[in-house]
């Protein structure tokens, strides 16, 4: 509490001419806490110096709301970030992903998707522990990320990704996709089975994305060179 910012001119000049340029003659403040952490302040100009001890008050219980109320927007921002995101990966999960597809659904705009499974997880969790595998899932995940960006990459659950893009024209998706295919499959140090395919409307996004993991499922099998059905037992595991 400053009843007179008179009281800096000698020891905080900046200030003091700061305060004083706006026409404040005296100022009151009340700090504002997060869990006993000061985040900032709630302050009022020219109060009434025979009112002050109300003032006081005034300021002393929104001060307290306020830092109750920014705290229950950061949980409130926490949970819907919980809920929309891959812990392990950092990127988008399915629940974000259905939510994406069903706004997509309703609308008359082309969207392309590409599906990617990751191969070899199966065999890196067997013979080298979850972390081996969990650090495949993550590579694969980044290496999405850094090309398509966040924004359009989800993690669909177990070994598979999908990305999706709304409002892209068919020859853009296409040769978007394969400069993105020859990208990754340059990697040395995780290998992905990815399909792509484009719809002309959100109506089609359901058969589009069969499509393209039907398409995986082939790059898949260059991959493992197995039989179907051993394909299958590797994807399914």
């Amino acid at each position: 509490m400053l009843e007179d910012i008179g009281v800096l001119a000698a020891d905080d000049p900046v200030d003091y001419e700061n305060l004083k340029r706006q026409g404040i003659r005296n100022i009151m403040d009340s700090p504002i806490y997060d869990g006993g952490k000061l985040i900032g302040y709630i302050g009022a100009d020219n109060y009434e110096i025979s009112d002050a001890v109300n003032t006081q008050k005034i300021l002393e219980t929104i001060s307290y709301f306020l830092g109750a109320r920014m705290v229950n927007q950061k949980l409130l921002s926490r949970l819907d970030y919980l809920s929309h995101r891959d812990m392990l990966t950092g990127v988008r999960n399915r629940n974000s992903f259905m939510e994406k597809l069903e706004e997509l659904e309703g609308l008359a705009h082309p969207a392309g998707i590409v599906f990617g499974d990751v191969n070899g997880l199966k065999r890196a969790n067997d013979e080298e522990g979850h972390v081996a595998g969990d650090r495949l899932l993550r590579r694969a995940s980044k290496a999405m990320q850094q090309f398509w960006g966040d924004e359009f990459v989800y993690r669909a659950g177990g070994d598979e990704f999908v990305v999706l893009l709304p409002d892209i024209s068919e020859c853009a998706f296409y040769r978007k996709f394969e400069e993105f295919y020859d990208t990754v499959k340059a990697k040395d140090d995780v290998s992905v089975a990815f399909g792509a395919h484009w719809a002309e409307s959100g109506s089609h996004l359901n058969a589009a994305f069969n499509q393209a993991d039907r398409k995986m499922y082939q790059d898949k099998k260059k991959h493992y060179h197995l039989c179907p059905k051993e394909i299958e037992t590797e994807k399914v595991k």
